[in-house]
């Protein structure tokens, strides 16, 4: 499912399609979750970020909404669907790199047993 989410997303071809963006934000940021501590060691920064616009940038709440004034965001409220959709396309390539940061993880094990087996052997 995660595969498909993101090859799904795509900032031209979704253009405008404000509400299946924040979908699959919302189903790469469930993934993530699990992975924040981890991500954290990686890059605090972009951890903090991604889970900051997850919170704040009416995805995960309804941040445009007085109703709950726990969660409303001022600033957000007053963004055009266009300004929105913008930082949802800049979320989306954060998460990317989230999730190749977390899989290089591996990866650098890896090559570095390779490296040990090309320069020992």
């Amino acid at each position: 499912d995660l595969a498909i989410d993101i090859i799904r997303y795509n900032h031209r071809s979704m253009q405008g399609e404000i509400e299946l963006k924040k979908k699959i934000l919302i189903s790469l940021g469930s993934e993530l979750e699990p992975k924040r501590k981890e991500l954290q060691v990686l890059n605090k920064q972009l951890s903090e970020d991604i889970f900051f616009m997850l919170n704040n940038m009416n995805l995960r709440h309804n941040n445009r909404s007085k109703k709950d004034m726990c969660k409303y965001k001022e600033y957000v409220a007053k963004m055009t669907k266009a300004r929105l959709e913008k930082w949802y396309d800049e979320l989306y390539q954060m998460m990317l790199l989230a999730f190749l940061l977390l899989d290089n993880v591996d990866r650098t094990e890896n090559v570095k047993e390779l490296k040990e087996k090309i320069i020992g052997g």
